[in-house]
């Protein structure tokens, strides 16, 4: 389950941490607003200038996050993108990352 981010403080907490993801929701399911229902890393920083007066999530790891945007909102590319700066990458692909790098040795 996301997390709703209640303050523009509390989102500039999650942007400097750095860890998790962050749905800017404006509109929930309509493909009118896909581009403006976005998919970022916390470490965004578009997330800089965003503010809470648009409806915003946060997600500790991006299965949750993509599951729930699934479910919730509908096909990626249809109702909602991920951000073109960061590309949703964060915390949990630098793992899986580092990962694939130690068990093939390269």
């Amino acid at each position: 389950m996301p997390i709703q981010i209640k303050s523009d403080k509390e989102l500039s907490k999650i942007n400097i941490r750095g860890l998790g993801f962050v749905y800017n929701d404006y509109s929930g399911k309509t493909r009118s607003k896909i581009n403006n229902n976005v998919l970022h890393a916390a470490h965004c920083d578009n997330l800089t200038r965003s503010k809470t007066n648009i409806r915003k999530y946060y997600f500790y790891k991006k299965s949750e996050a993509l599951d729930w945007l699934i479910k919730e909102r509908g096909e990626e590319g249809v109702y909602w993108r991920r951000c073109g700066n960061c590309d949703a990458l964060g915390q949990d692909d630098v793992e899986r990352i580092n990962s694939d790098i130690l068990e093939t040795g390269k």
